[in-house]
């Protein structure tokens, strides 16, 4: 029986690890190989900038390396810290820089609230001047390019 391949502590030939559904001692240049088979198909997986889209926030996208398909994002916290804003930051990013499809989904507000927020955002108007009725006239210019912009897309 060959005795380099018993269950031996880390730092020696081998390792007792869970590989392939079996508790046997595995030398450790076979899980060595197997985490930097993994590693380098993450790094050329984040490398090609092709396959992630940037959301905007560049310290964020340096940290996430952007979002590559098929990550789902989840954003929560508690109520009023900005959460709709940050989301409709991305979305303007994604679908107006990018010029990227969005699926977007609010337990929280209706639809017209949404696409509302989203066109004072692009056009850069004040949500609250639009709610209580005090727009300018520039204002006015300004949300009519945006609707047309985005019923384009």
């Amino acid at each position: 029986m060959d005795k380099s391949h018993k269950k031996q502590p880390i730092g020696c030939n081998g390792i007792n690890a869970e590989m392939g559904g079996n508790s046997e001692s595995v030398p450790i240049d076979k899980i060595v190989r197997y985490v930097l088979t993994d590693i380098e198909k993450t790094w050329l997986k984040h490398r090609d900038t092709s396959q992630s889209l940037k959301i905007g926030f560049d310290k964020l996208d340096e940290m996430l390396g952007g979002i590559t398909a098929p990550e789902l994002i989840l954003l929560a916290s508690s109520r009023h810290m900005g959460k709709t804003a940050f989301a409709l930051n991305v979305v303007k990013e994604i679908a107006f820089e990018q010029k990227r499809s969005v699926l977007y989904f609010s337990l929280n507000h209706p639809k017209e609230k949404i696409v509302s927020s989203l066109l004072c955002l692009e056009a850069t108007v004040s949500h609250r001047r639009i709610s209580t009725g005090c727009l300018r006239d520039s204002d006015w210019l300004k949300r009519k390019r945006q609707i047309i912009r985005l019923s384009e897309k």
